[in-house]
């Protein structure tokens, strides 16, 4: 059986728990990934 999971009826409390259990280092994964500067391109039409 199938299953999916519906963000949107599960609190951040409960999120947090969800990545926790099944991605224990997302915490890590999210401050790298923050830590990449952000550049604005200008794009000519």
């Amino acid at each position: 059986m199938r299953w999916s999971i519906c963000w949107s009826g599960i609190t951040p409390a409960g999120q947090r728990d969800l990545m926790d259990r099944f991605m224990p280092q997302w915490r890590h994964y999210r401050d790298v990934l923050n830590q990449a500067p952000l550049s604005h391109e200008t794009w000519n039409y």
